[in-house]
């Protein structure tokens, strides 16, 4: 699974990277595995997160 992480964060999809971190019917060690790595993201996931914010999303 460690491996599935890392070319989630690798990948410019920020969105999907997102979704899944939400997605609650998956695993809750995956889903915390992607969380602690979407902050590496930096601007790109600051960006999205304003964004939602912004559109009142989540």
């Amino acid at each position: 699974m460690h491996h599935f992480v890392w070319e989630i964060m690798k990948s410019p999809y920020v969105e999907y990277h997102y979704n899944l971190i939400t997605n609650k019917t998956l695993n809750n060690g995956f889903r915390r595995d992607l969380a602690s790595r979407f902050k590496e993201r930096q601007d790109k996931a600051e960006d999205f997160l304003i964004d939602k914010l912004e559109q009142n999303e989540d």
